[in-house]
């Protein structure tokens, strides 16, 4: 215990004695006039007892150390009784008692009995509000008496409580402990199905997640956005095992099947009890089909799809190619493609490189995709959509620009819609493979030299007159595919090129890029050849030539 804890409880000990308080029973010593002083000089209680705790603080910090006590209270106990002690006289009285056995605490020569009984706290009963010290010990808590004129003032101090505040607060602690055990009671009843429900959730939703990643990854489509038609046989006999392997390596070795895992496609014919049910015979299947899919249709042993073949010449325009597909059946109306070709924003996802399409600021290009629906033969269903036929051919040139073409374009300085403008136009003014790489070597030269294109083909595409034999005012007409006015570019590809044009653009022919040839005009119209020529007397030398036969 704190040296100064142990004063504080002297103090305490005075002023709290009972059932008389301690100027009392000074005061009935003093009118016996019995006791002195041992110097003979007349000495207050009060100062006794100022003396006695002076000296404990000058124990306490040193020799000769003066420090002001911390409490100057003790003063009021003996108020102004002046008492004479004779030193002869033994010490009767409960006061003087408890201050020699103070001296001898003071001196040490008190016993652990004494100085226990002297330390230990008197709080259990209500005391006068005068009779207590201003500052209490923390660790005591003081009853107030609710009869005491000081009630009111000391009534909230931390140290001092009445019965009812005690009880309170008793009774509130009470109840928190009934609370806290009536909780574990109920949560000792709840708990367990708590748990089961809890686990019955976490278990659940882990399933559902795993069932649900395996169901996107091995059962649903291969590619939701190919319907290529692919036929596969399946021989008589065949289990689910073997019908697995047909469906996975329907593709070729290198390829992706119609479906992406062969386990997962026995397991699920097996759950779903239709193993038994799965018919031999020659299917049209397509890798937009999901696993479900794919097995009623074997189960059906429903006849394939019907297939039709799509010709898409090279040098067909978007126009051109609405125009056939109604024709052949397709479609029954064109509105449709064309207005999917306008912006190709349909598309955007599945082939990034549209992005990388200018936009035309003259609006005057009316198709965004002009130039990059690939021609080719494709296989389609009956029913296919124009989305479908347009994502193939998107798909093809993808396939066919590649990352060659791509590094070849970036090492000539030309990028992919130049390069795709440039080989529309080489298209239409060329027919024989052989003159691809000639009329590319012309145009090529001719921008170097920055001369004007001068295409009858880029024209053509605006005027729509189906002969490249036009008039001086036609070709004087205004507008931003007239390469006979403009010079460069036209502002889009004038036709869908096929890769012997691309290529021709992105590998011009050697020998007539160092000839510097500048001209060219046609030379048999049966087949398409051209004549070349390095000046303009030479060219207009084989237009005379060749003219007639135009």
């Amino acid at each position: 215990m704190k040296y100064n804890e142990l004063i504080e409880k002297a103090r305490l000990k005075v002023q709290s004695l009972q059932p008389k308080s301690y100027k009392d029973k000074l005061s009935e010593a003093g009118s016996e006039g019995a006791f002195t002083a041992q110097s003979g000089d007349p000495e207050s209680i009060g100062d006794r007892v100022n003396d006695f705790f002076d000296r404990a603080f000058r124990r306490k910090s040193g020799s000769g150390a003066e420090l002001e006590p911390s409490h100057t209270g003790h003063k009021d106990i003996a108020a102004a009784a002046e008492l004479h002690l004779d030193a002869e006289k033994p010490i009767s009285d409960d006061g003087d008692a408890i201050l020699a056995d103070m001296n001898e605490y003071f001196d040490g020569r008190l016993s652990e009995q004494k100085e226990r009984s002297l330390f230990s706290p008197r709080s259990s009963k209500p005391v006068s509000a005068k009779k207590l010290y201003s500052k209490k010990p923390s660790s005591a808590t003081v009853r107030l008496d609710p009869d005491d004129p000081e009630f009111e003032e000391l009534h909230g101090h931390r140290y001092f409580k009445t019965e009812a505040e005690i009880r309170e607060k008793a009774d509130a602690r009470e109840n928190f402990h009934k609370g806290v055990r009536i909780f574990w009671l109920v949560w000792s009843i709840i708990r367990i199905p708590i748990i089961l429900a809890a686990s019955v959730f976490i278990v659940y939703t882990l399933v559902s997640k795993v069932g649900n990643k395996i169901y996107q990854k091995y059962v649903m489509p291969v590619d939701a956005n190919d319907a290529t038609p692919i036929v596969v046989t399946i021989e008589p006999g065949s289990g689910a095992s073997e019908i697995a392997k047909v469906l996975y390596e329907a593709c070729g070795e290198d390829e992706q099947g119609l479906i992406t895992n062969k386990a997962v496609f026995k397991v699920y014919v097996d759950f779903i009890g239709k193993s038994s049910r799965l018919q031999a015979g020659t299917y049209v299947l397509s890798k937009n089909m999901s696993i479900p899919d794919i097995v009623d249709t074997i189960c059906r042993g429903m006849p394939p799809r019907e297939v039709r073949k799509l010709q898409v010449t090279e040098g067909m325009t978007i126009e051109a190619m609405a125009e056939k597909f109604v024709a052949d059946g397709i479609f029954s109306s064109p509105d449709r493609f064309l207005e999917l070709c306008k912006t190709g924003e349909a598309f955007v996802q599945d082939h990034p490189f549209i992005k990388d399409i200018p936009d035309d600021e003259t609006g005057e290009r009316k198709y965004k995709l002009e130039g990059f629906l690939f021609p080719a033969t494709y296989e389609v269903y009956v029913d296919a959509t124009e989305e479908t036929i347009i994502d193939k051919m998107l798909s093809r040139f993808d396939q066919i620009w590649g990352p060659i073409y791509t590094a070849r374009a970036k090492a000539i300085g030309l990028s992919m819609y130049e390069v795709v403008t440039l080989a529309s136009t080489v298209e239409k003014e060329a027919r024989m493979k052989r003159d691809f790489g000639r009329v590319s070597a012309v145009f090529n030269n001719r921008m170097e030299r920055n001369m004007m294109l001068e295409s009858d083909a880029t024209i053509e595409y605006v005027l729509k007159t189906g002969s490249l034999h036009l008039t001086e005012e036609q070709l004087a007409t205004p507008s931003g595919y007239n390469t006979h006015i403009n010079y460069g570019l036209p502002i889009g590809p004038v036709s869908n090129p096929g890769d012997g044009a691309i290529s021709a653009v992105l590998y011009p022919d050697e020998e007539y890029l160092q000839d510097a040839f500048l001209y060219f005009c046609l030379k048999d119209p049966n087949t398409g050849e051209l004549v070349f020529a390095r000046t303009l007397e030479e060219h207009l030398a084989n237009v005379a030539m060749y003219s007639p036969l135009w």
